[in-house]
């Protein structure tokens, strides 16, 4: 059975990048589950933007379409690899390295195309080779198990618990979160706990009015970059918030309670002013440890 592949060759005029060699570049078509088109067409844009040399718009466009989470891989790691050519056009070596590695934690054997400018290259080579064994595993083994609680108590804190299946080096899982559905999230770590699970107590909103808590959990790397998660910013988990239950009230009592705490010393009359406790022993003498206790209250 023969199977027939096609690809979609797109040709694309070069402004290189300095030191780099004009030439064609080939854009093989994206055959994994589709992008979303928004963000699909935003990368390809991005790409046009870089070879026109207008590097800061195709950067801020590249950061856009990969903030939303739902590239495919391949579009993700060509988004990747362009933004950091973005830059190291703009002088941004750290922000390339930083980059390149996002790449390489998602594709630990990606390779720069032959003809690459030797800057790009060069700094390509030293991130790589800078990559230790545990950081350089595929995105795609990395799995959060999260379930989000059923319902909530307004003015009351949610504890949130998470579990990873591995964490990178130096890698965190974050909780982003905010109450109602408008407004700016707030930011958590979750706690570490045994056996790869992780925890997080979200504090109260201030006042009971707010109905509903909305979060999305991160997994950030060590460069505090966005490596994998639980929801997302546009597609939060939302938790319903209960208005808490008021506490019943105490029936007022109609009278004096009085509590008495009495050891059976036998033969012991205590004398106040007005008070005269007086102790006996029950009519039979069975040492039980039992007595009656007479009160008599004087003027």
């Amino acid at each position: 059975m023969m199977l027939l592949m096609i690809f979609t060759l797109v040709k694309i005029g070069l402004t290189p990048l300095p030191g780099t060699v004009p030439g064609t570049v080939f854009l093989m078509a994206d055959h994994e589950p589709s992008s979303s088109a928004e963000q699909a067409k935003q990368v390809d844009q991005a790409i046009q933007l870089y070879y026109d040399g207008r590097y800061e718009k195709a950067l801020k466009l590249f950061k856009k379409a990969l903030s939303s989470q739902r590239l495919t891989k391949i579009r993700t790691i060509g988004a990747l690899q362009y933004l950091a050519y973005c830059e190291i056009a703009l002088g941004d070596q750290q922000g390339a390295i930083r980059t390149f590695r996002r790449l390489l934690i998602l594709k630990p054997e990606f390779r720069l195309p032959a003809g690459t400018a030797p800057k790009i290259y060069s700094l390509f080579k030293q991130v790589k080779a800078s990559m230790p064994r545990h950081d350089t595993q595929p995105l795609a083994r990395l799995a959060i198990s999260h379930e989000a609680p059923k319902v909530g108590v307004a003015g009351k804190s949610l504890i949130l618990r998470a579990k990873t299946n591995m964490m990178p080096k130096g890698g965190q899982l974050l909780v982003r979160y905010r109450y109602g559905t408008t407004g700016q999230y707030s930011r958590i770590q979750m706690e570490a706990g045994p056996h790869d699970t992780y925890m997080a107590t979200i504090p109260p909103a201030l006042g009971n009015k707010t109905n509903t808590l909305s979060y999305f959990i991160c997994l950030i790397d060590s460069d505090d970059n966005k490596i994998g998660g639980a929801g997302s910013k546009e597609r939060p988990f939302e938790v319903p918030l209960t208005p808490p239950q008021e506490k019943p009230k105490q029936a007022k009592s109609s009278g004096t309670s009085y509590h008495w705490w009495l050891w059976p010393v036998v033969g012991v009359v205590l004398v106040g002013t007005g008070l005269v406790v007086g102790l006996t022993l029950a009519k039979d003498n069975t040492p039980t440890g039992s007595a009656h206790v007479h009160f008599t209250l004087g003027d």
